[in-house]
């Protein structure tokens, strides 16, 4: 009959309906599975742009990344380790040391040797950590947790607790001078994001981690 010829259509149509809100659901849900803190970062950003006129704007945008520039440095490095399935508290005594001996080095020689460094320093305080969690079997947090401490005091010790000034062009540069327009701190962090990236998604290596 009519009846039952339109009801029939609408069962199909609500059976189509349905299944498109499934799919859509579906879709949504990978999205956020796979870029969901992506997401809270857009949300976040017009929070702030609806809250505080100009938030977006390039100049404070640019303000923004230069500052904590330094934070996506080590936040970077600490992917690495969580994705291992690590810990490593002492990022902060490291960062402070290597924060100390760059500008304490470069002030009375060279900047390239004071990077040069600050940077084994980095590297000789992550070996020694590596050391003592794989070798020695103690847990990551205890001796990352420790040694932030002996390192945080190795940089106030170095650096009597006062600021170190260096007036050199090449240390400056690095911290406040810009290239293409763009501050120099911001390209070390989306060059070292970039490299990050390729070597989680097209090595053997990090999609091993």
């Amino acid at each position: 009959s009519t009846n039952q010829i339109r009801q029939e259509e609408e069962r199909l149509q609500e059976a189509t309906v349905d299944r498109r809100q499934r799919k859509v659901l579906h879709v949504a849900g990978l999205i956020l599975e796979k870029f969901g803190i992506v997401v809270v970062l857009l949300i976040l950003m017009g929070v702030g742009e609806y809250l505080y006129s100009g938030f977006l704007s390039l100049q404070n945008v640019s303000n923004i990344m230069t500052q904590n520039a330094s934070v996506g440095l080590v936040a970077i490095g600490m992917t690495f380790v969580i994705l291992g399935q690590g810990f490593d508290l002492s990022v902060g005594g490291i960062y402070a040391l290597s924060a100390v001996l760059y500008p304490g080095i470069a002030l009375h020689h060279s900047v390239i040797l004071g990077a040069t460094a600050a940077i084994a320093a980095g590297l000789a305080a992550g070996l020694l950590n590596g050391a003592v969690v794989a070798r020695v079997k103690v847990n990551p947090f205890v001796a990352t947790l420790g040694s932030g401490f002996v390192f945080s005091g190795f940089a106030y010790i170095y650096s009597s607790s006062a600021p170190i000034t260096v007036a050199k062009t090449g240390f400056q540069w690095l911290g406040t001078g810009y290239l293409g327009g763009v501050p120099v701190s911001i390209w070390a962090f989306v060059a070292t994001a970039v490299v990050a990236t390729a070597i989680l998604a097209k090595t053997a290596y990090g999609r091993n981690v």
